[in-house]
């Protein structure tokens, strides 16, 4: 059974997530949050440490080269997302246009079919 909402003028819609995309994904965005800052924390001290006098722990020089190396492979998958969404963009703008077409050749029938 589907909810009938009423809209009530002094309510606010700001909080309202039912409907919404926010309860599908909202564990995720909360997942990746604490994991970039987690990693902000970790990886901002051992970068300040490695750029004043170079004399880190073993496990920090670890850490170190594993964010560099990771900090490489996330800026090729940036411009891998970036060509894919590039083609993603085309899909959906050819699709826009052929329904823009179709619905001018429509509106146009209708206006002939009405003048004659």
């Amino acid at each position: 059974q589907r909810k009938q909402y009423a809209y009530s003028p002094g309510e606010t819609l700001l909080f309202r997530i039912s409907g919404t995309v926010i309860p599908t994904v909202y564990r995720m965005a909360l997942a990746t949050m604490l994991i970039t800052w987690f990693a902000c924390n970790i990886f901002d001290p051992i970068r300040k440490g490695h750029s004043k006098d170079n004399n880190l722990e073993p496990w920090e020089k670890l850490l170190f080269n594993f964010f560099k190396d990771a900090e490489k492979v996330l800026q090729y998958f940036t411009g891998f997302l970036t060509f894919i969404l590039g083609f993603f963009n085309t899909i959906v703008f050819q699709r826009w246009w052929k329904m823009r077409e179709l619905c001018g050749n429509i509106n146009e029938a209708s206006l002939n079919v009405a003048m004659h």
